[in-house]
């Protein structure tokens, strides 16, 4: 049983997607989420995600990042992606350097300011 708990919304204005994640999740639950979070995207006609994971822990050890990243990179292709991961990022950290590595369009963030900044100038 999953213990992810989400909060989806659109922001009409900015033209994003804006997720809080909670709890904690494994590689199934955030290959789900992703897949349901671009579905949204899609359906609101954008290409631009905001997800807070700093309250979201990860039940998976750093070794299955790559097979996490292997699995969201075709549900990620065409997005933008800000994630607000706060100050204690280690496996954040490790989850984006693999999506780079990968051409997962996407960049961490301390706040979402910063994060909305970077989802409406980057090209």
């Amino acid at each position: 049983m999953s213990k992810l708990i989400t909060n989806l919304s659109y922001d009409a204005s900015e033209n994003l997607v804006m997720v809080k994640l909670f709890g904690t999740a494994n590689v199934e639950d955030v290959v789900s989420i992703y897949k349901k979070i671009t579905e949204y995207a899609k359906f609101n006609a954008t290409n631009k995600l905001l997800v807070d994971v700093i309250e979201l822990e990860h039940e998976y050890p750093a070794i299955e990042v790559i097979n996490l990243v292997v699995q969201i990179k075709s549900i990620l292709q065409g997005f933008k992606v800000a994630r607000i991961i706060g100050f204690k990022g280690f496996h954040h950290d490790l989850v984006l350097q693999k999506a780079k590595r990968f051409n997962v369009y996407a960049e961490n963030f301390d706040c979402s300011k910063k994060a909305k900044h970077w989802l409406n100038t980057a090209a």
